[in-house]
């Protein structure tokens, strides 16, 4: 994660998470999703450094999604895609993974938006022309998928949306991207953690190894993200246990091949 000052970030981490899951919520109405939308914009307009923390916290598929929101929410959805775009080529091809293309030209195309409507072109004129957008069908399930990772469901159930995400990443580099921009790395890396069980850790090391299959960029942010040192614990579990133990070393073993020797942990998003 990026290190920020309060003087760099005006508005605290916990306070952007606590927006994006406002974005999440189904339970909450159209205008508070406008509100934290505009909150999350406004925050992108001041530079860099806070677009990165927005992104890194999984902002972008539910800002993409909110496109199709109510007519005031999609607005502001686009206002802070505009801005999160802006100066940052990284992040254009985070949204255009995420789907926010054929969101945005949709918007663009509405005939009674106008404010929507300008945001959108101007968020469109920043995105990466030549870049990739993942079928929509895979957007769907992703966004289903990493839900669950952050919810508070039993490992069991995360293990099986850990699984879901390996499959779908075998569907090519505008997948992978679409899962890494989701905000899918690190619950994916926590699930290596300790006091899971092996085949919940099993199926996050697959995740892990077919995101980062001939893709260097999300094998990159998989390093920045920390997942190197669980890998290879994974990867030195004790020979002699059972199956899962040891196909999970299996899989620790060859995400651990993809991933870049050397890589700087440093924000992939400035």
């Amino acid at each position: 994660k990026t290190h920020l000052t309060p003087s760099t970030l005006a508005m605290p981490r916990d306070e952007i998470i606590q927006k994006i899951r406002v974005l999440e919520d189904p339970e909450a109405d159209d205008k508070e999703k406008e509100t934290a939308a505009h909150a999350l914009a406004n925050e992108a307009r001041k530079g860099e450094a806070c677009q990165s923390v927005i992104v890194e916290e999984g902002g972008l598929m539910p800002l993409v999604a909110l496109l199709e929101g109510g007519p005031k929410s999609k607005t502001k959805a686009a206002f802070a895609l505009r801005y999160l775009a802006e100066g940052n080529d990284k992040v254009g091809m985070a949204i255009v993974a995420c789907g926010g293309r054929e969101a945005l030209e949709a918007l663009a195309n509405c005939q009674d938006d106008q404010g929507g409507k300008d945001h959108a072109l101007e968020a469109l004129k920043l995105l990466p022309a030549d870049f990739p957008e993942p079928p929509k069908t895979d957007l769907d399930q992703i966004r289903k998928h990493v839900q669950v990772l952050e919810s508070r469901t039993n490992t069991r159930n995360k293990g099986k949306a850990a699984m879901a995400l390996g499959d779908l990443a075998q569907h090519g580099a505008p997948t992978q991207q679409a899962i890494e921009a989701a905000g899918a790395l690190e619950p994916l890396i926590d699930l290596l953690g300790g006091y899971h069980d092996y085949m919940t850790k099993l199926n996050a090391a697959f995740a892990l190894r077919w995101l980062a299959f001939n893709n260097l960029r999300v094998a990159t942010a998989m390093v920045v993200c920390g997942a190197r040192e669980p890998l290879e614990k994974l990867e030195n579990a004790a020979e002699w246990a059972d199956d899962n133990v040891r196909e999970g070393r299996v899989q620790a073993s060859g995400a651990l091949k993809l991933l870049p020797a050397g890589c700087p942990e440093e924000d992939l998003y400035q």
